[in-house]
Parts: C-alpha cells; sequence; structure tokens
C-alpha cells in the first residue's frame, strides 16, 4: 500500500537525519542536544530550512503514514 511505503520512507529520512545531526537516537540525548541545533539551517537553492523542523516533520510524516491517517489514506 502506498501509504504504508510513505510513512517508512519518511521514517528512514527522520531516523536518519536525528543520527546524522545529533549522532544518537537515545530520547534522552536527542532531547539534550535539539536546542543546540535550533539555528542551524540548511541552505537547499533560494530555500533555508531548519534541520530541526525538517527532522520532526519526517517524524510526524511517518506517524501518519503509518496509523494511515486521513491526510495520506488512499
Amino acid at each position: 500500500m502506498v501509504v504504508n511505503r510513505i510513512g517508512d520512507i519518511a521514517l528512514l529520512l527522520g531516523l536518519s537525519s536525528c543520527a546524522y545531526l545529533l549522532n544518537s537516537l537515545d530520547f534522552s540525548t536527542v532531547f539534550v542536544l535539539v536546542p543546540l541545533f535550533v539555528d542551524t539551517t540548511l541552505c537547499v537553492g533560494p530555500v533555508d530550512l531548519n534541520v530541526i523542523e525538517l527532522t520532526a516533520s519526517f517524524l510526524l510524516l511517518a506517524a501518519v503514514g503509518k496509523s494511515a491517517q486521513i491526510g495520506l489514506h488512499v
């Protein structure tokens, strides 16, 4: 199903960006390190993206995709 694949890809992107940025997937470590990266941006062409917001968006999309919510349900 397409919804499950979207959730899988978003989960992979969210966890890999979290592991790359913070070098950890442990909740206590991540919650301590997140305030240090609040102002970190990623320049993609003319757009500046906040990396913490991007990671959180991937993880939210993963949760929505894996639970087959209305927005992604086909």
